[in-house]
């Protein structure tokens, strides 16, 4: 199922959802810059980038070694993580999901809540 639309909401249709609409910008802007990066330095630079900015569960419980090229301190690979997609089909089925739905969240939690959230 395709979302498209959300009906029946008691929330404000006054409070426009900046908040959600950055997410959503922010998701594309890194989905084209891996795009970007694998284009100019092949499988093996796209394959770096996720291994430094993906989430590895290994690294976290020193079952494995940290990557080369991985941000410190570690925790922020739980954030960058979370902006990143593995095709077309992953962020466009996300992110209309985000925009039909995130925007009702956002005007019932308000925008700092909803980011934190």
């Amino acid at each position: 199922m395709i979302p498209y639309n959300a009906t029946e909401t008691s929330d404000s249709e006054a409070i426009m959802p900046w908040t959600n609409i950055g997410l959503i910008v922010v998701n594309f802007l890194v989905f084209f810059y891996e795009l970007a990066v694998g284009a100019s330095g092949g499988e093996s630079a796209i394959q770096n980038f996720v291994q430094s900015f993906g989430l590895v569960p290994c690294e976290y419980t020193a079952h494995c070694a940290i990557s080369p090229g991985t941000p410190a301190p570690l925790w922020i690979t739980m954030f960058t993580s979370m902006f990143m997609h593995g095709g077309w089909a992953h962020i466009l089925g996300n992110m209309a999901y985000l925009f039909v739905f995130g925007n009702h969240v956002e005007r019932s939690m308000g925008h700092l809540r909803y980011l934190a959230f």
